[in-house]
């Protein structure tokens, strides 16, 4: 465990902030400082921004359990082999709730 966090880590939990990234249309920098990590626009043009790197869903060393938004603890492996529970853990969507995040809604 680190003694400061770094919210840009990811290390112990999931980065809480993305880091400030070059428009790929303009070249300027677009930082998310209004909390919209999201965005994928320019702020400046309109123009695409590249995606935030995220993680794949994995089944969690430290929990047992499955994990969208894993951390470094992922790959820790318990020494007496007990599950621990993890306040961090984002559970994966179900089907209904992952048909209702797509843009244009589920195939038909």
């Amino acid at each position: 465990m680190c003694l400061t966090c770094n919210p840009y880590c990811g290390r112990c939990h999931p980065p809480t902030k993305r880091r400030a990234v070059e428009c790929l249309d303009c070249g300027k920098t677009n930082s998310f400082d209004d909390g919209n990590v999201t965005r994928e626009v320019c702020s400046f043009c309109g123009g695409r921004l590249p995606k935030m790197r995220t993680t794949q869903t994995r089944r969690c060393r430290y929990s047992g359990l499955i994990c969208a938004d894993p951390c470094g603890r992922v790959f820790e492996k318990q020494s007496d082999g007990v599950f621990k529970e993890c306040d961090r853990r984002v559970p994966p969507l179900d089907a209904l709730a992952f048909a209702r995040s797509l843009k244009h809604g589920p195939s038909e």
